[in-house]
Parts: C-alpha cells; sequence; structure tokens
C-alpha cells in the first residue's frame, strides 16, 4: 500500500448488486482503514478487483491468434467445409470472449470497486459505462461478423453499428459461441469480432487506465521507461 494522501472510504462488506457484481456496505472487513491509504491494485489496475492492465496483453495475443487463423483459412484449397467450420468457431471463441474481457475491464474502470459481475450480458454492463466509455466506443462502432451455420456452411454476413445496438442484438456473444456441438443440424448464428476492433479496445483501455492513474497525481513514466529498459 502506498500512502499519497488521498482518503479512501470505510472499508465495508460486500453484498450482491443487481447486475451481479460486488458492492460494499455496512461495517468493514478488514481492509486498510487509515485515511490516506488507497490500494496499489487501484492505482497501477483501476479497479482493485480486476486487472484492467493484463486484459490488453491478453487481448493482443488473441488478435495475433486471430489473424493466425485467418491466414490458415485463406490458404484453404477448398472452402465452407469442415476445416474451415472448424476455423471460423474457434476464431469465433476467441474473439468473443477477448471482446468480453475487455467490455468488462473497461466495466471495471468505471465502477470501482465493485467486483465484475460473474455473468456474461454485455448490454446491461454497457448501460453501467461511464458516458465518456460509451462515447469513445460509440465513436469505434462495433464491426462484427455474422456466422450462421446451416449443415454445417458458414454464411459470413458482415455487420456494422454502434456499440449499443450490436450488444442488443447480442447481448452474450461469448455464450452464443463456446459450445459449437450443441444442436448441431439447427440454425446457430455466431459473431467474430475481428483484430482491428479488438486492438481498438485495447486502445481505449489503455487510455482509460492512464487516466486513472493521473486522477491520483501519479507519474508513471519513469517506471514505465525502466521497465522497457529506455
Amino acid at each position: 500500500m502506498w500512502d499519497n494522501g488521498f482518503e479512501t472510504k470505510k472499508p465495508t462488506p460486500e453484498k450482491e448488486d443487481p447486475l451481479g457484481g460486488v458492492v460494499h456496505s455496512g461495517e468493514g472487513v478488514g481492509r486498510m482503514e487509515e485515511p490516506g491509504w488507497i490500494p496499489i491494485e487501484r492505482l497501477i489496475f483501476g479497479n482493485e478487483n480486476w486487472a484492467s492492465d493484463r486484459a490488453i496483453n491478453e487481448i493482443a495475443v488473441y488478435c495475433d491468434l486471430l489473424e493466425n487463423l485467418q491466414g490458415r483459412i485463406d490458404a484453404l484449397e477448398t472452402r465452407g467445409k469442415d476445416e474451415e467450420v472448424t476455423l471460423l468457431n474457434v476464431q469465433a471463441v476467441i474473439s468473443s470472449y477477448a471482446f468480453e474481457i475487455a467490455v468488462k475491464s473497461l466495466w471495471a474502470l468505471d465502477n470501482s470497486p465493485k467486483r465484475v459481475p460473474r455473468k456474461h450480458d454485455l448490454a446491461k454492463l454497457y448501460e453501467k459505462l461511464a458516458p465518456d466509455t460509451r462515447e469513445a466506443l460509440d465513436v469505434i462502432g462495433c464491426s462484427h461478423e455474422i456466422l450462421e451455420e446451416i449443415q454445417g456452411v458458414m454464411l459470413d454476413v458482415s455487420q456494422g453499428r454502434f456499440f449499443k445496438e450490436a450488444l442488443e442484438e447480442i447481448p452474450r456473444p461469448f455464450v452464443n459461441n463456446r459450445y459449437s456441438m450443441e444442436n448441431p443440424h439447427s440454425l446457430r448464428c455466431k459473431v467474430v469480432y475481428r483484430a482491428p476492433l479488438l486492438r481498438s479496445l485495447i486502445s481505449i483501455l489503455h487510455n482509460k487506465i492512464k487516466a486513472v492513474k493521473e486522477e491520483y497525481g501519479i507519474d508513471w513514466s519513469e517506471q514505465s521507461e525502466e521497465e522497457s529498459g529506455v
């Protein structure tokens, strides 16, 4: 813990909030209660219960994986059959998971110290984002591709719209995508988010975390230079 001269609210026990997250109320539960203490996790990550900055590196790796998979798809001699369907299914799972942790990481920054809900309805999470976060998301838009599986053939339908509209249409993309084995003979719709969109989310996350640090008057430039070897 670092003493930065900022006061924090008295720690309180946890209770469920309507979104499935956790809030604090009542008497303290063993956190530092002395005035002037701020959880170091809040300073570094933006939320002491969720490491939003860790999501940045993970999403970047998922972007590389998505592009690698797309390269394999583009190299296929026979399109629309088993191997392509398999690779598209994997893309759908990876991209929707990366998309979900990006949205949850933004939620964590805007709703500290609440715990991130263990639910997958991103439309509800979007409504609880700060106005400036929602504005930043709508600026980049939410381009995605709907994959309709009909008798083992994927039909690519590109979509591009505001974030709110996209999430209202498909509020739980990871849940939709994660089990390709379910109902294999029925009409299935999946969504794939491409690397450029995910990298735009990384940029928004980075800027939000930087803003949190600046809010507390912390200059991290020297530390960043040391870590990067500059």
